[in-house]
């Protein structure tokens, strides 16, 4: 059956108990009906909130999107620094054994900034979201990511560090091949234009005279332009590159479910994390910065290239390109 999505509300006055009664009575229903069911919850709320949703055991909503690591996510892509984002990994590390994080990079709503400083909600608007129609909400950003990011490597760069963080990848319909965004349209409406398919009528998402909704037909984003069928035959398209990435998450159960650590890389552009298990170290970096830089740490020499190319400049010092992607595999 399909997984119910539990939605609640945003934090800041304090969640009734009969709230949670509530949720219980809902997970109570649905492992009634089948035992494998997973539930996943919409909850935008601070760290110390987390464990109320998920419950103590793990014995509430199995799952839940990551909405604290997305805000500093953009932060830290719109600052190319890391820093702060590596601080949200830590602060959400705890949760119950049984419990998931559902990490994404856009929805079918705003990207929600609620959770950051004025400061730096300020730094991604100016960087992401500059004119006054992107914005929603006073908090949010109204656009999908290709037109938010631009600039190709730094989309791809964006959904490898997606594939590489510990929990569950999750891509909104439509991002897979960078649609845009239709900014006549009211608020939220902008990111929920149809699936482009191909380049026939309504981008092959409908056969009706009209639909109720538009498909995107003008600008760099038009469906003559950005649609599945032209991607499938491109092997540059990022519609191949996140199939790439899925076969290599998949390749890699670890990568989500083994420990891991955040690696100190000297260097607040790159994000370094590791998965241990006693049989192999998955390594993956991510340089932030739209410049060639460095990150430093122990290598053990027998690192295998999976995504992206090493290239060691000293015995501990990697070079990285603008935006990169490296992912490593060390057979223990």
């Amino acid at each position: 059956m399909p997984s119910p999505l539990i939605d609640v509300p945003e934090s800041g006055a304090a969640k009734p108990a009969k709230m949670f009664g509530v949720l219980d009575s809902i997970v109570t229903a649905a492992k009634s009906i089948d035992k494998e069911t997973v539930l996943l919850g919409e909850a935008n709320v601070s760290p110390k909130e987390n464990i109320e949703y998920f419950g103590e055991k793990g014995d509430r909503l199995q799952m839940m999107f990551h909405f604290y690591a997305n805000q500093h996510l953009f932060y830290a892509m719109a600052d190319e620094n890391v820093s702060t984002f590596k601080d949200a990994l830590h602060e959400t590390r705890i949760k119950p054994e049984p419990s998931q994080w559902a990490y994404f990079l856009r929805n079918h709503d705003e990207i929600d900034l609620g959770r950051l400083s004025k400061a730096e909600r300020n730094k991604v608007y100016e960087k992401f979201g500059p004119e006054p129609n992107m914005q929603l909400y006073n908090r949010g950003i109204r656009r999908r990511l290709a037109p938010m990011l631009g600039k190709p490597e730094q989309i791809k760069m964006a959904y490898s560090v997606l594939y590489s963080l510990p929990g569950a990848p999750v891509i909104r319909s439509g991002e897979e091949i960078g649609m845009g965004d239709d900014l006549t349209l009211a608020e939220r409406l902008s990111v929920r234009t149809p699936m482009q398919w191909n380049r026939a009528k309504n981008s092959g998402f409908s056969t009706a005279s009209k639909t109720i909704r538009q498909v995107i037909s003008y600008g760099d984003y038009a469906f003559q332009k950005v649609n599945v069928e032209d991607q499938s035959k491109d092997p540059n398209s990022l519609l191949n590159f996140i199939r790439k990435l899925i076969t290599l998450r998949r390749s890699l159960p670890e990568t989500g479910t083994a420990d891991w650590e955040l690696l100190e890389a000297k260097n607040n552009s790159v994000l370094g994390i590791k998965y241990v298990t006693p049989k192999k170290e998955i390594i993956v970096l991510h340089n932030f910065s739209n410049k060639p830089t460095t990150a430093s740490f122990p290598l053990q020499g027998n690192e295998k290239a999976l995504i992206g190319k090493l290239k060691v400049v000293n015995k501990d010092k990697i070079q990285l390109t603008p935006y990169a992607q490296l992912w490593l595999k060390t057979e223990r």
